[in-house]
């Protein structure tokens, strides 16, 4: 395991940046995305609080939302699952807790995400988290992770523990590698995958595709999961129809 942990890191750090333009490395469009999500959502709530305050005191209406955004000042709490050597480290604005079932840097937490349990505070034991605290993160990251996770029915249970760690209206990054074999049909994947997100408790908030990368980032919405659920059957016009979460969260590779 530490063998293969030291060869991704040597991947990800050594020959996947050459010929690559800065933009499209993963972990700037991570940063790039989460700036203007958070400092859009500040934005938004400091004007309607100007907004408010100008109709109290019956003056025209604030202008502030028109205004350039704001920088982002506060601190995010952010998991890195499946972080290899923790990339995000150096971020200003990140509180990262980097987790990986093969650490390849000691900096990252050993921990296996299809186990490890959700519980009210994060308890970590000899570099190991044993517990993750619910509810406690602006963001996640699951960079080139889902996908390597062996079935859909485990795929389908780490993205509900997602959505129980991350915070109402946090955003969680998934990002898969672009298949270029005829037979894999990324595109279609992708799709079902955000409806499979969907029906789990996010909207589709930022996606693109790039040469190696599909990038895909979720917002928690803050609504009761079975209201929102009952919202997205509804707009696709599926009537009471049961649908297996699972199955939309199948790679082509769970077959083989």
């Amino acid at each position: 395991m530490e063998e293969y942990a030291e060869s991704m890191k040597e991947l990800a750090i050594i020959h996947w940046p050459k010929g690559v333009e800065p933009a499209s490395d993963r972990h700037v469009w991570i940063i790039q995305k989460t700036k203007i999500y958070f400092a859009t959502i500040e934005h938004v709530r400091l004007s309607e609080r100007q907004d408010l305050l100008a109709r109290i005191n019956n003056v025209a209406e604030s202008a502030f939302l028109y205004g350039p955004l704001p920088k982002l000042e506060r601190t995010l709490n952010c998991l890195d699952v499946g972080s290899c050597y923790n990339p995000l480290a150096n971020v200003p604005f990140f509180d990262v807790l980097p987790i990986d079932i093969g650490p390849g840097d000691i900096s990252v937490k050993k921990c296996d995400f299809i186990t490890v349990e959700i519980g009210d505070e994060l308890l970590i034991e000899d570099n190991a988290v044993k517990k993750l605290p619910k509810e406690s993160f602006d963001v996640i990251v699951c960079s080139l992770f889902l996908d390597f996770v062996p079935s859909k029915l485990l795929r389908k249970e780490c993205v509900e523990k997602v959505s129980k760690l991350v915070k109402n209206e946090g955003i969680v990054f998934v990002i898969c590698p672009c298949s270029f074999h005829p037979s894999i049909k990324s595109s279609k994947m992708i799709k079902s995958w955000q409806l499979a997100f969907g029906l789990l408790g996010f909207s589709l908030l930022y996606t693109e595709k790039t040469a190696c990368f599909q990038y895909t980032a979720y917002r928690k919405v803050p609504i009761e999961r079975d209201i929102w659920e009952e919202f997205i059957i509804k707009s696709l016009n599926k009537g009471t129809a049961v649908i297996e979460i699972e199955h939309l969260l199948a790679t082509p590779m769970d077959d083989n």
